[in-house]
Formats: structure tokens, C-alpha cells, sequence
């Protein structure tokens, strides 16, 4: 075994969920992103558009309809995700790595500190996918417990109060992962391209 499969092996075993949230910090997203804004407007709009059906008595049976179709649809696209995760990894070759290991040991050699680790590159690119898929899995859980909350017996004045708050959280999160996912399409571009760029 050479040494730059044993560096790979060594790095392959550093990579997981923990290394994603306190190394690569994917979680910043949901703050710095442009993403969170357009999540933002969009769950104010459709909080907007339940409160006006609830207040024709319409919104239970409206929400009752709509979430286990957006269920179904948010469990669809992690089966997606997951796909093109294979996809993508499946066409990350060998030499494609040792590429992009010796790219990145020549770079912290010349000490290089303007120019972003390359090898780190491909883990926030990759790491891509596995965070889109935690947050369809999230989408997954808090649609589920929206479409519960549809079935509780609630009075008047806890559903005007409590309707709002988590019409607009559900909304927030399944929108910012619905256009996350869409992302993954610019991930992939910059994958196949990543080489080229750092020579």
C-alpha cells in the first residue's frame, strides 16, 4: 500500500457527521446562506395563506391533504439524494484523489494561505450531499409532527397561536431543504471541475 493511499485511508476515517458539523461547519448555512431569506418570505407567504383558510375554517382540512403528499415527496427526494451521492462517488476515481491529495500537500509546502485547502474543497463539496440529506430527513420529522398536529382535539385560541408558529417553522425548513437539494446540481459541476481549477 503507498503512502498516499494510507493518507486517504487515514483522512477517510476522520470523515463523518461530527467532522461535518464542528470541522466543516456545514451547519452555518442555514445562517449565512442567501437560502435562509428566500425560506424566510416564502414560509411567511404560506403562513399567510393558512391563516386566511383558517379563519374560513379551512385550514385543517386544507393542511390534512397537503402534508402527506409533501411527506412523500420530502422522503422521494432523499432517495435522490442518496442516488446521486452513489453517482458522484462511484465516478470519484483513485487518481482523482491522488490528484487533489498532492495538490493540497504542494500547497501547504509553499505555505500557500491565500488559496483554499483543495483537498478540504472536496470534503465541503461532498459533505454537500450528507447535509442535504440530514435536512430532509428533518423535513421528513417536522412534517410528520405538523400533519399529527392536524388530528388534536385543540381549542380555537391554542390552534390561532400555535397554527402560525409551526406553519411557519415547517414551511422555513422544508423550503430551505427543497432548494438546498436543488444545489446539490452546482455541487456536482464543481466536482467534475475541481481538478482543473487547481492546477
Amino acid at each position: 500500500m503507498n503512502e498516499k493511499r494510507k493518507k486517504l485511508i487515514l483522512l477517510s476515517k476522520e470523515s463523518g457527521y461530527r467532522d461535518m458539523m464542528k470541522n466543516i461547519r456545514m451547519w452555518e448555512d442555514l445562517f449565512n446562506d442567501d437560502l435562509k431569506w428566500i425560506s424566510i418570505i416564502l414560509s411567511l407567504l404560506f403562513t399567510a395563506l393558512v391563516m386566511l383558510l383558517n379563519t374560513k375554517g379551512q385550514a385543517i382540512n386544507f393542511l390534512s391533504n397537503l402534508l402527506p403528499t409533501m411527506i412523500g415527496g420530502m422522503i422521494g427526494l432523499m432517495a435522490f439524494s442518496l442516488s446521486a451521492i452513489a453517482i458522484v462517488t462511484s465516478t470519484v476515481s483513485d487518481t482523482f484523489l491522488y490528484s487533489v491529495l498532492e495538490s493540497s500537500e504542494n500547497q501547504g509546502q509553499q505555505n500557500n494561505e491565500d488559496k483554499p485547502d483543495p483537498f478540504y474543497k472536496i470534503k465541503v463539496l461532498m459533505y454537500t450531499f450528507y447535509f442535504s440529506g440530514v435536512m430532509n430527513l428533518f423535513s421528513v420529522f417536522i412534517l410528520t409532527v405538523s400533519y399529527a398536529f392536524t388530528y388534536f382535539p385543540v381549542s380555537d385560541s391554542f390552534r390561532i397561536v400555535s397554527l402560525p408558529i409551526l406553519s411557519i417553522i415547517t414551511s422555513c425548513i422544508v423550503v430551505f431543504s427543497l432548494i438546498y437539494s436543488l444545489k446539490l446540481i452546482g455541487t456536482c459541476i464543481k466536482i467534475r471541475f475541481l481538478t482543473v481549477n487547481d492546477k
